[in-house]
């Protein structure tokens, strides 16, 4: 051991009450780093766990508009006008997905707000909840995500079946608000507010689910098929052909609201059938606009024309990757094919697609990354001062030390490794005791116990894990703050000359 380490250990020992205030400021600091930060991984760690297994995948493919677009909807200060944008060029972007080699699963999606409501046998209705539902093509969807819902009740949707499987908490707060339960086979209303006004959709309950892994927030998320979601948001045809009425038609309609033909339980690919007689002007009316479900179609009513829903559109593309690496890589190649086709569609990841949930476990970092650095500055002061007056104390010992002919390097290295020393030591013993302590929270996990700390934590229970880039950031902190606090003490041990120490003697 070199004389200038020997020195700094005696010195250190020599001083144990100020070399005691300075090491307990980096145990706890480094402590608090190692602990804090390893939560804040596992925490972010579960919550993209969640959502890309069950949720997100790994990209999501949406359309364009000025506000934020999540798999959720679009948060818009103006929420009542602002819509969540088609994906445009679906088809073209489906074929670029499903050809990609680092695809290794994708599902159509699309999204609306629904008013949920229980009607009774008189027609008015007996209990009214709120809920948030998702359009997607059920044996692809379930095969992406597997593991994302289980059924309490009934089924799921068949690909040409309208239904709605409803969440368990929203049948139970419907079951409250109605003062009976909620079972599949019951038929609710689904009413939600679009540009063209309000729409109302009749639709049985196949079945009630939960999300295995979910936040509280998505306690409300529904699946209903398609064609009830596409005729619930007004995604109708923008270029149709025209199926022009006879005066035949136009007589058989009789009393039959002629809204009634459009997205209805009888429309094309929602599972019903015609509730005209086989054969009948009306019937033969239903099967020739729902004859074929890809074809456009417009009805003239002379002041008007109605357009059919359109079977071709959706809101969002999810992807699943073989290697979360090769995000980078999809990015750009379906980038390009947006730029080619020149397409109203935009690329994201996971977190965008699950804001605000994402951002909210950021958000809490950073927060928590800023009071780290506050706690940083009055440790630096703490230390600084101690280290001073643990100069100031040995004047004498520094001059004498500079009168028989140590240089001011010597010094220098001298109080650094005294600092080094203390930072090595106690923020050794603070990463110890920090992964002791997440070894010990591993084993038992922290539930969490309100709302907040669920989204934070990503479900119910955390499980931290010991984060070796936490554990590095920690040591390179206490480090920098010993290093920084010790500026100062050590331009004043250097500014100590011969002189000064004889007249301390």
């Amino acid at each position: 051991m070199s004389v200038v380490w020997r020195i700094a250990i005696r010195n250190v020992q020599e001083h144990r009450a100020k070399s005691l205030i300075v090491g307990t400021i980096i145990l706890v600091g480094t402590f608090v780093l190692v602990v804090g930060n390893s939560l804040m991984d596992s925490a972010a760690a579960g919550i993209r766990r969640t959502f890309i297994d069950n949720f997100t995948g790994h990209l999501i493919l949406a359309g364009v508009t000025d506000a934020q677009v999540s798999l959720f909807g679009v948060r818009s200060t103006d929420f009542l006008n602002v819509r969540t944008p088609r994906l445009d060029g679906f088809e073209a972007l489906r074929a670029a997905v499903a050809d990609h080699p680092q695809v290794a699963a994708w599902s159509p999606q699309a999204e609306s707000t629904v008013s949920v409501s229980l009607p009774g046998p008189d027609g008015t209705s007996l209990g009214e909840t709120f809920a948030q539902v998702w359009g997607v093509e059920p044996a692809r969807y379930r095969a992406m995500f597997p593991d994302a819902a289980e059924l309490v009740a009934g089924s799921f949707v068949d690909p040409d079946q309208a239904g709605l499987v409803l969440s368990e908490a929203s049948a139970k707060e419907l079951a409250e608000s109605a003062d009976r339960d909620v079972a599949p086979g019951d038929r609710l209303l689904l009413t939600a507010t679009t540009e063209a006004g309000i729409k109302v959709r009749e639709v049985p309950v196949t079945g009630i689910f939960r999300f295995r892994n979910a936040l509280p927030q998505l306690d409300t998320m529904s699946f209903v098929d398609i064609t009830t979601l596409r005729t619930l948001q007004g995604m109708t045809v923008s270029a149709p052909a025209e199926v022009i009425l006879t005066d035949e038609q136009m007589a058989g309609l009789g009393s039959v609201d002629e809204s009634d033909l459009f997205g209805g339980a009888f429309a094309e690919g929602a599972g019903g059938e015609s509730p005209f007689p086989e054969g009948s002007v009306q019937d033969g009316l239903v099967q020739e606009i729902g004859s074929d479900s890809a074809t456009p179609a417009l009805l003239d009513f002379g002041d008007r024309q109605e357009t059919v829903i359109d079977s071709g559109a959706w809101h969002f593309l999810v992807i699943k990757l073989h290697r979360a690496g090769a995000a980078a890589r999809v990015i750009a190649d379906l980038q390009q094919v947006i730029d080619e086709g020149d397409l109203n569609a935009q690329v994201m990841g996971w977190m965008p697609a699950a804001a605000p949930f994402s951002q909210l476990s950021n958000g809490f970092r950073i927060v928590f990354n800023v009071v780290v650095i506050v706690i940083a500055v009055v440790a630096v002061i703490i230390i600084m001062n101690t280290l001073v007056l643990s100069v100031t104390e040995r004047i004498s010992e520094i001059g004498t030390m500079r009168a028989i002919g140590a240089r001011k390097g010597f010094v220098r290295r001298m109080i650094g490794a005294e600092t080094v020393s203390l930072a090595f030591v106690f923020g050794g013993m603070g990463v110890l005791l920090g992964v002791v302590a997440l070894v010990v929270l591993g084993a038992t996990g922290i539930r969490a116990s309100n709302l907040f700390l669920q989204i934070l934590f990503g479900g119910e229970v955390l499980r931290p894990t010991i984060s070796a880039g936490s554990v590095a950031f920690a040591l390179a902190m206490v480090t920098a703050i010993a290093v920084v606090s010790g500026l100062y003490p050590l331009a004043v041990a250097l500014r100590i000359s011969p002189r000064q120490a004889m007249g301390s003697s």
